[in-house]
């Protein structure tokens, strides 16, 4: 069963719309120091887990989370469904960081 909110960072309930809709829609853009951090040549991973928390960066839902993460082929369904709700938002997080590089946009979790 998806994890819906309240989802969890560091055991404090963290509201799920502060960065999206309900549609997954995005409210509002990223800050650009997180932009830049979260899209350099090499690893990522350690800024992008310190933007998603920061941040409380948080997808509505899990499932709306692996169902935009699916298409993109990286990772299994299976090997989604057992990451945290902050795994999948530091996923989309890279992604988000990485089209708004390339493409000076990203609208949210929408294909």
């Amino acid at each position: 069963m998806p994890q819906e909110y309240p989802a969890l960072i560091d055991g404090k309930p963290v509201d799920g719309n502060k960065w999206f809709y309900g549609n997954g829609e995005l409210k509002k853009p990223l800050p650009k120091a997180c932009v830049k951090a979260c899209s350099h040549s090499g690893s990522c991973d350690n800024d992008v887990k310190y933007y998603q928390k920061e941040l409380a960066f948080l997808p509505p839902s899990k499932q709306m989370a692996i169902d935009y993460l699916e298409p993109f082929g990286a990772w299994t369904l299976a090997e989604m469904e057992i990451m945290s709700i902050e795994e999948l938002a530091q996923k989309i997080l890279w992604l988000a960081c990485s089209n708004i590089m390339e493409d000076n946009e990203w609208l949210g979790l929408v294909h």
